[in-house]
């Protein structure tokens, strides 16, 4: 088990990019292109625009009761800002998103497949924006007030953003004695692509939560159990590591426990969109774990969460309230 700070003002704080999440029919957007039509009226076209990015995991936690969360970041001065602080405001998470000037709040348009639902049917057109201008200075000591400080791998991929998320984390247990360091790559690309700067904060990360795909990008070792035990071995400050498999479900270890945790994936969900469900099963696994409960227990909760997830469009969809998680599966 793992042992957390009492007495924090937040439970998890976060460093990251408010996003913007804008769905789209990927076959109305081919339509358009393949008959060169310069207007489509379709009232489906665009299924909703939504809140996304780093701030999914604590919208997760928040929704489990574990409140309240804190987050950090960099958008610009448009309506997308706006509607981000006014509903993480919503969700209890407190938050600085400074406003940067003749900067536009960050965007990802997901273009999804009607007729596909796995990560195959979904395409993303990234515009970070705003995002990448966060420096160290503009982010208050509150940010260690916390029982885990989480982060993602996106954040490592410019600067000035890239430079503070390093130092923040290296700072963190001198700051904060006890904190833990929580670590989502995100994405297999960002592994492989920011493996100098992972290796670097891997001497401070206490807890690893990437999919299958990720977690063969850092060890090279298909087998992810001999990955996992890879990973203890090469990084004396981790101490659990949990792997999210798709469709085949997850696997979670603690360094100090000899047992390794198997847990299927929920299978009775019709999936309508990927979107956000690892972030959904970081956040609730986070999220339990602090209330106490069993390694096995938490990925069951989880996975439940993840699964309500995928069962609607977007990553905040989720169960308004704690008891609904249960009852909605």
């Amino acid at each position: 088990m793992l042992r957390f700070n009492k007495n924090t003002k937040y439970h998890i704080s976060c460093i990251g990019d408010p996003l913007i999440d804008v769905f789209l029919s990927k076959k109305t957007v081919e339509k358009a292109i393949i008959q060169n039509q310069p207007y489509i009226h379709d009232m489906n076209a665009t299924t909703m625009i939504e809140c996304g990015g780093s701030t999914n995991a604590l919208v997760s936690a928040s929704r489990l009761g574990v409140k309240p969360n804190f987050f950090v970041g960099c958008a610009g001065t448009d309506l997308f800002a706006e509607i981000i602080e006014e509903k993480l405001k919503q969700e209890a998470i407190d938050s600085i998103i400074h406003r940067m000037t003749n900067e536009r709040t960050g965007s990802v348009v997901i273009l999804l497949d009607d007729k596909i639902q796995d990560n195959n049917s979904r395409h993303f057109i990234v515009s970070r924006g705003a995002s990448v201008k966060l420096r160290e200075k503009m982010v208050p000591d509150s940010i260690y007030d916390a029982k885990i400080l989480l982060f993602h791998g996106f954040t490592l991929l410019s600067d000035p953003e890239r430079s503070t998320i390093l130092s923040i984390i290296k700072k963190a247990h001198n700051k904060k004695p006890g904190i833990h360091i929580a670590f989502d790559p995100g994405d297999a690309w960002f592994v492989t692509h920011r493996r100098a700067e992972i290796n670097q904060l891997f001497n401070h990360i206490t807890i690893f939560l990437p999919n299958q795909h990720e977690l063969y990008a850092l060890t090279k070792t298909k087998n992810v159990n001999h990955a996992i035990m890879q990973l203890f071995e090469t990084f004396p400050s981790l101490q659990l590591v949990v792997v999210t498999l798709g469709r085949h479900g997850s696997i979670g270890k603690f360094r100090s426990d000899k047992k390794t945790i198997m847990m299927p994936a929920q299978t009775n969900v019709v999936v309508k969109d990927a979107t956000g469900a690892g972030d959904a099963y970081a956040g609730a696994l986070l999220a339990a774990l602090i209330k106490g409960n069993t390694l096995k227990s938490a990925m069951k909760i989880a996975t439940k969460m993840a699964a309500y997830c995928i069962s609607g469009i977007g990553a905040w969809h989720l169960p308004e309230k704690e008891n609904e998680v249960e009852k909605s599966l």
